[in-house]
């Protein structure tokens, strides 16, 4: 404990600080490592700790309903009772787990079973008891970036029909004022 240099402190209701303690003197430990072992937690669960110190806190990354995540697919592994896909992110690698029996497990399991690793891929988890996730390859990217040129192709084209249907009447305008002599 040598290494503990900070004091983080924070204010808190009579009752909730009752409990706190209650439950640290049931398991013979100090408030402190309490709240110190759930902002461990906390940051786990944002994907903050590693592998190792995530499983020592007994923290599983599973998705909510509606909720994505995105990454390189770099291995799909069985570990005791659960199944752990591992997808590449920017910071650092991210651990998607699933009991090995559920029906989450078996459609990744069936769906990435055609999928090399190093391929681009989204899970989203659904609220369908059929049909708990979905997954999806992302191979081109630039899908999105033609998509955005033929739109500005296209606006491009009517600013430019626009423009001359303007120039066209601007013309017929001045003409009619030279032909009435104005000009």
């Amino acid at each position: 404990m040598s290494n503990l240099l900070k004091v983080v402190g924070f204010r808190t209701t009579e009752g909730l600080y009752s409990k706190l303690k209650a439950i640290t003197d049931a398991r013979g430990e100090d408030v402190s490592d309490f709240i110190r072992r759930a902002v461990l937690k906390e940051l786990a669960t944002l994907n903050f700790l590693s592998q190792f110190e995530n499983k020592a806190l007994g923290v599983n990354l599973r998705l909510n309903p509606w909720e994505e995540v995105s990454g390189t697919y770099k291995a799909l592994e069985i570990c005791e009772d659960n199944l752990v896909l591992t997808l590449t992110t920017t910071p650092k690698d991210l651990h998607v787990t699933y009991p090995k029996e559920s029906l989450e497990a078996q459609t990744l399991t069936e769906a990435l079973k055609t999928i090399q690793p190093g391929k681009k891929v989204a899970i989203i988890k659904t609220d369908l008891p059929e049909k708990p996730i979905a997954i999806r390859t992302l191979t081109d990217t630039r899908v999105t970036g033609k998509n955005i040129c033929q739109l500005l192709q296209c606006r491009q084209s009517i600013f430019s029909v626009t423009f001359k249907v303007v120039a066209f009447k601007f013309s017929l305008w001045l003409l009619g004022l030279r032909l009435r002599g104005w000009f």
